[in-house]
């Protein structure tokens, strides 16, 4: 229970996250477009959604517009959160194919490495994650998954340090709290693990 209500579901954690491509909507088959992607993006972070049905509706936007980095990004979380195993292939296909049009849309390196930590790839999730930081260095949230993943390579001394410089920046984040008391765990701190375990669990009873 402590877990789930921690840290929750790996999208949640990235709902903050600004996801869209500033552009200018010229159209009204523009302006149509970015609205269906805003709907859909709304209803990914609210964890509301029907993914299949999520999936569907951005397949048509790409469909008419393929170069939109935002609607491959989207797609790429769609496929994740329907949760299927066989679908991991495609939501890395089209978060690569949204770094392909755009670089430095460091959301799509972010929630590749959610996959890429899902499938025990840690290093490959550590690369994306670093990445991701060259472009937003002092992104609380790029820094909250780089700490946990530093703890799952059995570096507990850099997930602390860097857990620590997320919470600098964002001290409200209990997945935050909740990645820094496993690493103290595994630093052989309990007592301040415990603290901060407690710390996130007095923060979900609020």
């Amino acid at each position: 229970a402590l877990v789930l209500a921690a840290a929750g579901t790996a999208l949640a954690a990235g709902s903050a996250l600004d996801t869209s491509q500033v552009a200018a909507v010229g159209t009204p088959a523009q302006a149509k477009t970015q609205e269906t992607l805003n709907r859909v993006r709304g209803e990914l972070f609210s964890g509301k959604a029907r993914p299949d049905e999520a999936i569907r509706t951005l397949k048509e936007v790409l469909a008419v517009d393929p170069g939109s980095a935002e609607g491959h990004l989207l797609l790429g979380i769609a496929y994740r959160t329907a949760g299927a195993p066989d679908l991991m292939g495609e939501a890395v296909a089209e978060l690569r194919q949204a770094l392909a049009i755009n670089p430095e849309f460091a959301p799509a390196r972010y929630y590749l490495a959610h996959i890429y930590l899902d499938l025990g790839r840690n290093e490959r999730a550590r690369d994306e994650l670093q990445a991701a930081l060259t472009t937003a260095p002092r992104n609380a949230q790029f820094l909250t998954l780089l700490g946990e993943v530093e703890r799952q390579l059995k570096n507990p001394g850099r997930a602390l340090e860097v857990l620590r410089q997320a919470l600098e920046i964002d001290p409200t984040s209990n997945q935050a709290h909740y990645y820094l008391g496993l690493a103290l765990l595994d630093a052989n701190q309990p007592a301040e693990a415990i603290k901060e375990l407690e710390r996130v669990v007095k923060a979900g009873e609020k």
